[in-house]
């Protein structure tokens, strides 16, 4: 892969005593699918250090996994099929702050911060994320297909559930998108509450954006599609409904 460059290149950066770092490179990569070897091209990035430049107006803090996770949706990804990150391991990355990147449920890449074991040996003070994408099996993707543009405003609706801890909350995402509502524009979660809750519960708060292409969108109409959303996470994960 291209990270061991990145990461001197990193090293040196902050030998010279620049301590905001963001750099990527494209090159050939190899990737091992059992016994096969196979080349691609790869795109790789490395962020590290303060998220923004030194200012009396904003406190200092340093990059985290969400910082990295935004930089690699900001390429677009999205538009080629359905992107997801999926927890998993990876022997160059931490335990725990570490994914799988799947486009239309194939792997084309990973993210995470790297290995404290990795980040000691080089002598990196602070944490460094990481990202690589196999551009190659990126370029197999369908091109995005226009969409006319309605004159209907969008309305979003909020709702809260409760489920447990163990359901990730991008399969909570997934699940509703999945429904494929033809009013159903986009969902969102805004806001992961566990305060005054059974240790084993959680409260996602998910915003619904419902959008008529062609014709105003009535209460009965979005009444039910907010039901249907509802309905199918309590099938699903036992969800319930926060007052």
């Amino acid at each position: 892969g291209l990270w061991p460059g990145l990461l001197l290149a990193v090293r040196h950066n902050q030998c010279l005593q620049q301590n905001r770092i963001r750099i990527f490179e494209s090159g050939l990569g190899f990737s091992q699918d059992g016994a096969s070897l196979h080349q691609g091209v790869l795109l790789a990035g490395v962020i590290t250090g303060t998220l923004t430049p030194e200012q009396w107006g904003i406190k200092s803090q340093l990059v985290d996994f969400f910082d990295a996770k935004g930089d690699v949706e900001a390429l677009g990804l999205h538009r080629l099929g359905a992107v997801v990150f999926v927890a998993a391991e990876h022997p160059a990355l931490h335990p725990g702050k570490t994914a799988k990147i799947l486009c239309n449920d194939q792997p084309v890449g990973w993210l995470g911060a790297i290995h404290p074991e990795v980040q000691k040996q080089l002598d990196l003070p602070t944490e460094t994320l990481a990202f690589e994408l196999n551009i190659s099996a990126l370029a197999r993707g369908t091109l995005p297909v226009f969409q006319p543009l309605s004159k209907f405003l969008p309305l979003r609706r909020d709702i809260a559930i409760i489920i447990d801890k163990n359901i990730s909350s991008s399969k909570v995402l997934d699940c509703i998108k999945a429904q494929r509502q033809e009013i159903l524009q986009d969902v969102l979660l805004f806001d992961v509450y566990d305060k005054g809750l059974d240790p084993a519960k959680r409260s996602l708060a998910i915003g619904l954006i419902l959008h008529g292409l062609d014709h105003t969108l009535g209460d009965a109409e979005i009444n039910s599609a907010v039901s249907d959303v509802l309905r199918n996470l309590q099938d699903s994960f036992g969800a319930i409904l926060r007052a």
